[in-house]
Parts: structure tokens; C-alpha cells; sequence
């Protein structure tokens, strides 16, 4: 499971996966970029460690090819990507990258969401420049979790930002602090959760607005420890992940199928030098 532990600046979601990859697209690029290898982990094991920022023009990344697949083409969870090999996870790639001056200063007109599409659109030609990634489109019917209102009604609070300050979302172990979120932001980070099981999570709420959340639950692994331990008691025995979200904000997670597009990967290499 890709587990995403820090991104700056954050990209937010665009409309990328109905977007053609492949030596014939066209998209946005950084001016210059350097791309270096720095860690690789045994076999079997898969980097989940990823540091990102993105600001003025700049990108910067410490992470997996997988991470930084999923980031270009929006991908919520680790079913909507397939025929990967074992390197592009276990193998983290140090990425220094910037837009051309005149490129930011145009862009500057643009709202934060535009600036983040476009950002996204520019890691996807990097990969396909430097790691030569295609990838072919397929839609399947895979399970799912639902995120709908629960009985009793949302307890989400309408934000008090600006629209044009974007999203805050910072994540602790057990914890969600949200400002500024749609409901497309929380579940994609849900998705995430290793408490969802590799399952997509799907906004079913019919919630339109933007909101201030704060979201605590006891991880799965701290719940499974034994009664007494110092695990369990650091945890204060908390809710699961689907209690705390019916309690605290008054949705509820259901299982249910629906059609996903996923992405798989027809060709990759390992990146050419700089």
C-alpha cells in the first residue's frame, strides 16, 4: 500500500486519467530537470516514503517511480495502477525540477487548482522523457468503499477560508486536519488508509461544499495490539477509522463495486542520465 507521508504545496486533483500518455501527447514541461537514483530497497519491499513540494514554477521529490506515477495521473489507490515492475517501487529517484520564468509569470492569473493540474501534467511528460513510461487505459469493475452521509446528517464544519487558499491537509498517525476540503480531497486521502484495504473510496455524499474537519480513529495495527501494551494505551483505545468517521463527521464508509479507470503500464526504463 502506497502510504504518502508528506506533500507540500499540495497538488490538487485534475482530470487526468481521461488524458492520452505516450509519445504522441502533448503536455506541459518543466524547462530543466535532473533525475538521480538514491536508495534502493531489497526485494519485496516497496519505498512509501515520499517527500514533495512543488512552489513558483519549482518541483522537488524523494520518492518511488510508483509515487510519482500515481501523482500524475491522480491515482487514489494502488488497484488503479498495474504491470508494474518490482523496481519502480522498491527504487527512489532524488527529482529537481523548474519551469521556465516567463511560464510562472503567466501562470500567475491562474487559481491554485489550475497551477495543480498543470504541475501534474508536467511530472507525467517528465516520466515519459526521462523513464520512456507508457501506459494504456482500461476501466474494470473493482470493489469499492462508498463514502455517503450517515444517518443523523453530516457534522462537518463550512470552512472559514478564502476559496482562493486552496486545501490544508495534514496527517499524524490516527489523525486528519482538514481545512478547505471537498469531499473529492477526503476521499482521496481515505483511499490511502490502510484501514480501506487497497479499495478506492468513491464520494457518494452529495456534498458540494468546502469544510473544516478533524478526524481521529486508532490505527488498525495499534488496535490488534495486545490489551495493555504500550501501543494500545499510546492510542487511548480509540475508534476504528469507520467509527470515528460516522461519530466525529457523520458519514459512514459502505462496500460496494463500481467501474474504475486504471492505468497500466505497457513500457518503462530506468532514467536516463542527466
Amino acid at each position: 500500500m502506497l502510504r504518502r507521508l508528506l506533500i507540500l504545496s499540495a497538488l490538487l486533483p485534475g482530470t487526468l486519467l481521461g488524458q492520452t500518455a505516450g509519445s504522441g501527447s502533448s503536455l506541459p514541461s518543466f524547462d530543466v530537470a535532473t533525475v538521480k537514483p538514491i536508495r534502493t530497497l531489497g526485494p519485496g519491499h516497496e519505498s512509501t516514503d515520499i517527500s514533495m513540494n512543488s512552489s513558483g514554477g519549482n518541483f522537488s521529490s524523494k520518492s518511488s517511480l510508483k509515487a510519482l506515477i500515481m501523482l500524475a495521473y491522480e491515482l487514489k489507490s494502488d488497484a488503479q495502477l498495474e504491470g508494474v515492475p518490482s523496481w519502480v517501487s522498491s527504487e527512489q529517484f532524488a527529482i529537481e525540477a523548474k519551469e521556465d520564468h516567463a511560464v510562472v509569470e503567466a501562470e500567475k492569473n491562474l487559481t491554485r487548482e489550475q497551477r495543480g493540474r498543470n504541475m501534474e501534467l508536467r511530472v507525467r511528460a517528465l516520466l515519459e522523457d526521462r523513464f520512456k513510461l507508457t501506459v494504456k487505459h482500461v476501466t474494470k469493475e473493482l470493489p469499492v468503499y462508498e463514502l455517503v452521509v450517515a444517518k443523523g446528517g453530516p457534522k462537518l464544519t463550512p470552512t472559514s477560508q478564502d476559496k482562493r487558499q486552496g486545501i490544508s491537509i495534514r496527517e499524524g498517525r490516527g489523525k486528519i486536519t482538514a481545512s478547505g476540503i471537498r469531499m473529492s480531497d477526503l476521499v482521496g486521502d481515505l483511499s490511502h488508509k490502510p484501514e480501506t484495504g487497497n479499495r478506492l473510496v468513491v464520494d457518494k455524499t452529495g456534498l458540494t461544499g468546502r469544510y473544516d474537519a478533524v478526524l481521529t480513529w486508532t490505527p488498525d495495527d495499534l488496535a490488534a495490539a495486545p490489551s495493555g501494551s504500550a501501543a494500545l494505551a499510546a492510542a487511548d483505545a480509540g475508534p476504528s477509522l469507520f467509527t470515528a468517521l460516522q461519530e466525529q463527521l457523520g458519514l459512514k464508509l459502505q462496500a460496494g463495486k463500481a467501474p474504475v479507470e486504471t492505468i497500466v503500464v505497457e513500457h518503462v526504463e530506468h532514467p536516463s542520465e542527466n
